[in-house]
């Protein structure tokens, strides 16, 4: 995506692919009770680019698998996105990666009032960036006296560095 780009509610979901990289300039809006479905191998990657998630109380945004997809997709993956991207009232799930179902490098974000869950692996990761979490869910990873699917990389938040003025 090179320019600014608006997903609005449209009766039905969004279906989304392949990989989507938003490039430095362009700026992806999610307005409120819009759903986007992800395939395999599917996700959405912020190259420089903004990202606008703002659902509503009660009109949310979900970022999802396609409803056939037994595994997970990509996730959302900022990387030198210094601009103010938002995530707020919206529901992520289903994406399981090494780089988090919402990944950082050398960005900024601010995610409040949403939900992460259906993910196994790290939920946030964060390198060299700004991050600000508030009032979100994060649910349980595993079932009581289930173990972890993975050897320690079933975090909730991982994080090291911060980006200059964080």
């Amino acid at each position: 995506i090179v320019e600014d780009t608006v997903f609005a509610p449209c009766g039905a979901a969004y279906r989304v692919t392949g990989q989507v990289t938003v490039a430095a300039g362009a700026k992806v809006t999610v307005l409120p009770g819009t759903t986007l479905f992800f395939e395999a191998d599917a996700g959405l990657v912020l190259d420089g680019g903004t990202l606008d998630i703002s659902g509503e109380e009660y009109a949310s945004v979900r970022l999802t698998r396609a409803p056939e997809l037994q595994g997970s997709w990509n996730g959302i993956q900022f990387n030198n996105s210094t601009s103010d991207n938002r995530i707020s009232h919206a529901v992520l799930e289903h994406a399981s990666t090494e780089a988090g179902l919402v990944g950082l490098q050398s960005s900024r974000l601010t995610i409040d009032n949403t939900t992460l869950d259906h993910a196994d692996l790290f939920r946030v990761v964060t390198v060299d960036s700004s991050l600000v979490i508030r009032d979100s869910v994060f649910t349980d990873m595993f079932a009581p006296g289930e173990p972890p699917a993975s050897d320690n990389a079933s975090e909730h938040i991982k994080g090291s560095g911060i980006l200059a003025g964080g």
